[in-house]
């Protein structure tokens, strides 16, 4: 984590603005308990889907206010291809991905299933622990990226 924290601060030091939020890469989970894994696709090391199991991120949120969460996803098929997520103690939602038959991940925001769902995650300045709970096998998730609401991932 104190990599990411090293790049942000470098790129704001050099007056680059778009470099607002944090990305975190899937290898550097705080914690996972299988049998969802870390494996090696399309040379990098991402978190793999099962039936169960949760990896944990740890952010650092510098201040109090409405955040997206974002991930560079892609599920193998349509029985694979969500996740649950959830920050802190809040309730899992159903985070649904993009079919990529080239296998390739995409960047896509973390929401809901229901219409009313926004993916807007209200967090205060501090450390919070993002969840990635297994829901289906395949789902690929390469990095997480977490920012205000006019933020997005670098392409």
């Amino acid at each position: 984590m104190k990599f990411f924290h090293a790049i942000a601060g470098l790129c704001c030091m050099a007056g680059v603005t778009a470099c607002a939020g944090t990305t975190i890469e899937a290898a550097s989970a705080k914690k996972i308990t299988p049998p969802i894994k870390l494996q090696d696709v399309n040379g990098t090391k991402c978190l793999v889907g099962d039936k169960k199991g949760v990896a944990e991120y740890e952010v650092d949120i510098p201040e109090d206010g409405e955040y997206f969460i974002w991930g560079k996803v892609f599920g193998i098929n349509y029985n694979g291809d969500s996740f649950f997520i959830a920050v802190d103690d809040t309730p899992y939602i159903t985070w649904d991905i993009p079919v990529r038959k080239d296998k390739k991940p995409i960047w896509y925001k973390a929401k809901g299933r229901k219409k009313n769902s926004s993916g807007v995650f209200k967090l205060t300045k501090g450390k919070h622990i993002v969840k990635i709970k297994s829901r289906e096998k395949g789902a690929v998730l390469e990095k997480l990226f977490v920012g205000k609401k006019t933020e997005k991932p670098a392409k």
